[in-house]
């Protein structure tokens, strides 16, 4: 399935213009969604060849919070943008309720629970990602939210 919806949102959350936004949904491996922007670099993971992002912060341990942003409905079950809180990172380990995982040296983040994948990059004190919901006992769509994280204060 591919999807070309919710630009404007990830426009609002990413504070650019966006030229091209495509979710692609392959079986049980995470969605790779590519969003074009002016400077045609992918916001989103998993992303193309080039330029590697800039590092993580070279102390990534804290709490993170912020908001997972709707960028497909799922066909109208996800409709409400959703807080995050308590996305725990210590020794490069993080813990998100049912998920666990480990950040790769260059930041990226790729965890699963279930049908539900969490995925993304560490850019400084922040984490830019993805929930993504594949289906499951409740609805048959797939529910895609973007995630913006920042590490709290000590």
């Amino acid at each position: 399935m591919t999807t070309n919806r919710a630009c404007g949102v990830l426009a609002a959350v990413a504070g650019s213009a966006l030229a091209g936004c495509t979710a692609i949904y392959q079986g049980t491996a995470p969605p790779v969604v590519a969003v074009s922007n002016p400077f045609g670099a992918p916001l989103v993971l998993n992303r193309p060849p080039g330029p590697p992002p800039p590092p993580p912060a070279a102390d990534l341990n804290g709490a993170y919070s912020g908001t997972a942003f709707v960028l497909d409905t799922g066909g109208g079950v996800c409709v409400q943008n959703r807080p995050v809180r308590d996305f725990l990172v210590h020794d490069h380990r993080v813990r998100w309720l049912g998920f666990r995982g480990r950040i790769a040296p260059d930041g990226e983040l790729q965890m699963v629970y279930g049908t539900t994948w969490v995925y993304g990059q560490f850019v400084g004190d922040r984490f830019q990602g993805q929930i993504s919901f594949m289906g499951g006992r409740n609805f048959e769509g797939n529910c895609t939210y973007i995630m913006e994280l920042r590490r709290s204060p000590a």
